[in-house]
């Protein structure tokens, strides 16, 4: 048994062994875990064993969502610095090679609001046909309403925020 480095990763805790487990091959090893791994563990307060190495860890460009303020060690806050995506007020898509929105790795897009346009049009520029030989009494009243506003709309699913958060070491 050694001692371990504390959370923050600074400083030796004496306080603290380290158990190592040496899986092996038999029927009773979990197929999970390589035959040559070596997982380094400890005891919580109820005696239950703790991985406390990496090898249960998310690797290296892991992204996942988080809910405190500051991430813990070996993990950035996805804001665009120290190597991160800028991830803030985005949502993630899955890549989709060839699709024209979600085909390259790291691409962006989207907006929060969009607008239409209107399209005018007189009756001389509505197709119709002509021809001969029969009559139908009609008695038609059209009213257009040519006052249309451009407002922008926004299309947002209920939601709840979590910061995007990024394994770098």
């Amino acid at each position: 048994m050694y001692p371990c480095d504390d959370r923050d990763g600074l400083n030796a805790d004496t306080s603290e062994t380290v158990r190592v487990y040496l899986p092996r091959c038999g029927s009773e090893r979990d197929p999970n875990v390589p035959a040559n791994a070596i997982l380094p563990y400890g005891l919580d307060a109820s005696g239950t064993a703790v991985c406390v190495g990496d090898y249960l860890d998310e690797k290296i460009g892991s992204v996942k969502a988080f809910s405190g303020t500051l991430p813990t060690v070996g993990w950035q806050l996805c804001d665009g610095t120290n190597g991160t995506p800028d991830l803030r007020g985005r949502c993630i898509v899955g890549q989709n090679p060839g699709d024209e929105h979600f085909g390259t790795l790291g691409g962006t897009g989207g907006t929060k609001k969009h607008g239409h346009d209107t399209h005018s049009f007189t009756p001389m520029d509505t197709p119709g046909c002509a021809g001969s030989g029969w009559e139908v009494p009609v008695l038609m009243a059209i009213s257009f309403d040519t006052d249309f506003s451009h407002n922008e709309a926004e299309h947002v699913p209920p939601y709840y925020v979590l910061a995007w958060i990024m394994r770098v070491a």
